[in-house]
């Protein structure tokens, strides 16, 4: 059976390493997060940005081998404290 998936916006794929390894709470809410690296492409100089995923909003990946995660920001009652 060859099940299809269509990600989310905001979505990232973690690995189960990950998320057993990067996993830490908010400041704000208290929520279990994930904290990786983005995958975007650095300009030179750029310093690298760091995502934070939302733990909570994981679902396993039907192909195996990790879980997709939403942003934080998405799910997170305080998230519009932290915008920049």
């Amino acid at each position: 059976m060859n099940e299809q998936r269509t990600t989310r916006r905001g979505e990232f794929h973690v690995t189960e390493g990950e998320l057993q390894e990067c996993q830490s709470k908010c400041r704000s809410c208290g929520a279990a997060v994930v904290f990786k690296p983005s995958p975007k492409k650095l300009k030179p100089g750029q310093a690298p940005k760091t995502l934070i995923l939302s733990v909570k909003s994981a679902q396993a990946d039907p192909m195996g081998g990790g879980y997709y995660l939403l942003s934080h920001f998405a799910d997170c009652p305080h998230s519009k404290a932290w915008k920049r």
